[in-house]
């Protein structure tokens, strides 16, 4: 087979070490960033080569693209006449192992749009950078995009809000008690056989009080609401599904994963940290966005897209693979292909073990936030360690089992309000004790006293509330992911009842890691143990058998066992290969797993 080269579809005179290029495929899961990587040795190219490339690069001092943009170029063999592609891809000008010369040049061809270029890019921009775009542009994010998370002040622990209502509560029963004794007078008084002019002007003006001192009670409960138990406020987040089709798009890429076609996660949101919280000018004493404000507020990830997709990657135990324009997110041993090749009978070099997979303690974490006391006060959930021991033990100190796997998820979990705290019940309490009074007052009052009782009310205070978010401040500095029933009205949206069994360490090992584990189970009957095979010297493999392969990693070897490709060096000239595949084969049962979830206490 003939290789030919062409630069901007300019073809390039013969390449000089082209009977040793090899196209190299890579399926390491191991190594996330060359999952999928098709890519080539160094190309040595003569003349003609190196000019083009040195037009390229001094372009890019004059208006032109320059080296930090890869130069098309495609890769094809020859043979018989039919043309077979190999690469569509460009050159990595700003590869390190790049050389130019005036008539030699040194570089790599690089699949287009493929892991390699995917792993370089995806940090590259941030969510805010996103926001700036202007409308209509690819990935742009609008603050139409927002979720809006009704909140409400949980402080833990509350005593000292606690010991204020009380206090507060006390003067006003005492004020109501004297307030309703002296009623009751004044009515009996006035109400008389032998009423008098004074005793009915006495009892007006004693109303008449009333209305001031319950104007005053409405307010000084309503000011001891605003303060002390906070109304429901508003933060902004966006789904996680939003921000990875975002980053993606903006990439030109489309993102998929079967994880979304779960109504959890569907709506599961990520709340950026906040830092400052928001003053609405009002001298009420009251922080943060009562009211959904999408034009003031944030509610994009403070981070690149790669940030999330990490995020995403720990929650689902999860890699990425990027191919024909669609980046695809799904848990490890998730594999789409279908082994359409059978590999001829090899010698095998060596065998070795995935032993260095097996950590003997992997501890899954959400992250905790001091500046929000319910990531600590309801800690069960946030870790989980998973220790992997020996059941037979014959000397200690000649134990293999080693390594620590630490997953920091890097979100804190969000508490749903399940209860009232105590403040909220006393205040809910004293405002039954004052309604019917309020209630009494106003039906004696006249109209145009009426008309100075605030409107609205006390009644609705403590309403609404059971399903919100609970959070410490107003402000926290770790961004938080929840998922959400989320309502065409902002108000009605409320935290799942599932959030805390789904979005919890437990609950991350049992759905997604317990793939990993090397322990058999009723869940995983063929645990992760496997055996790696390595080719000996190389074997035939014809461009059509390497057409099966290019895009698929799952393979059968000659006895009709299922195999993944690790990795594949490929010389299209001489049609020879030499390759790296994984066998799934249990190796030993001498093991046991214990899980462990630390409850705070």
């Amino acid at each position: 087979m003939r290789l030919d080269l062409y630069i901007k579809d300019d073809p390039v005179e013969s390449i000089i070490n082209g009977e040793s290029i090899r196209v190299q495929l890579n399926n390491d899961t191991n190594d996330p960033s060359a999952t999928g990587t098709v890519s080539t040795n160094t190309l040595e190219l003569t003349i003609k080569g190196a000019r083009l490339i040195n037009e390229y690069i001094n372009n890019g001092l004059d208006g032109g693209l320059g080296i930090f943009e890869g130069l098309p170029a495609r890769l094809e063999g020859v043979e018989g006449g039919e043309v077979l592609p190999l690469i569509d891809g460009y050159l990595d000008l700003a590869d390190g192992t790049t050389e130019i010369e005036c008539d030699k040049a040194t570089t790599k061809i690089v699949q287009r749009g493929g892991a390699d270029w995917f792993e370089r890019r995806k940090d590259s921009f941030s969510y805010g950078y996103l926001a700036s775009l202007p409308d209509g542009a690819a990935g742009k994010i609008y603050t139409t995009d927002w979720v809006q998370v009704p909140y409400v002040i949980s402080t833990i622990p509350n005593t000292r809000e606690l010991a204020i209502v009380v206090l507060s509560g006390f003067v006003i029963a005492t004020q109501l008690r004297t307030a309703i004794k002296d009623l009751v007078e004044f009515v009996i008084e006035a109400g008389g056989v032998f009423t008098t002019v004074p005793a009915i002007v006495k009892l007006a003006a004693y109303i008449a009080y009333l209305v001031i001192l319950i104007i005053a009670i409405i307010n000084l409960i309503k000011q001891l609401f605003d303060l002390i138990i906070q109304p429901v406020k508003y933060h902004a987040g966006m789904r996680l599904q939003t921000l990875l089709e975002r980053g993606a798009e903006y990439m030109g890429l489309t993102f998929e994963s079967s994880k979304f076609n779960d109504s959890f996660w569907q709506d599961v949101v990520i709340i950026p940290e906040k830092f400052e919280s928001f003053d609405d000018g009002t001298d009420s004493g009251v922080l943060g966005f009562r009211k959904p404000k999408p034009a003031t507020q944030t509610g994009y990830y403070n981070g690149t897209f790669g940030d999330v997709l990490e995020i995403a990657k720990r929650l689902w135990n999860a890699r990425e693979i990027v191919r024909d324009g669609v980046i695809t997110v799904e848990r490890v041993d998730v594999n789409t292909s279908t082994a359409n090749y059978v590999l001829p009978d090899i010698e095998i070099l060596a065998t070795r073990f995935n032993t260095d997979d097996l950590k003997s303690n992997t501890a899954i974490r959400f992250s905790t936030d001091l500046s929000d006391t319910n990531t600590i006060d309801n800690f069960e959930g946030t870790y989980t360690d998973v220790i992997v021991e020996p059941l037979a033990v014959e000397n200690e100190d000649m134990v293999l089992l080693k390594g620590l796997d630490i997953v920091e998820i890097g979100v804190a979990r969000t508490r749903r309000k399940e209860t009232l705290t105590t403040p909220e019940k006393f205040v809910s309490g004293l405002v039954k004790l004052v309604a019917p009074l309020v209630n009494a007052v106003i039906s004696l009052s006249p109209k145009k006293a009426r008309s100075k009782i605030p409107s609205g009310g006390i009644q609705n205070l403590i309403t609404n509330r059971i399903g919100m978010a609970s959070l410490s401040n107003d402000f926290f500095q770790v961004p938080k992911v929840v998922a959400m029933d989320i309502k065409t009205r902002d108000v009605d949206n409320k935290v799942k009842t599932t959030n805390a069994t789904r979005l919890n360490s437990d609950a991350l090992y049992t759905e997604s890691y317990y793939v990993n584990s090397f322990v058999p189970s009723s869940s995983l009957p063929k645990p992760n143990q496997w055996k790696k095979y390595t080719s000996v010297s190389p074997f035939t493999l014809c461009f059509d058998d390497y057409k099966l392969i290019r895009n698929n990693n799952i393979i059968f070897d000659s006895e009709g066992n299922e195999c993944k490709i690790i990795s594949l060096d490929w010389n299209p000239t001489l049609q020879e290969a030499e390759i790296e595949y994984w066998k799934r084969e249990i190796y030993t049962r001498n093991l046991k797993e214990t899980i462990i979830t630390p409850d705070g206490l």
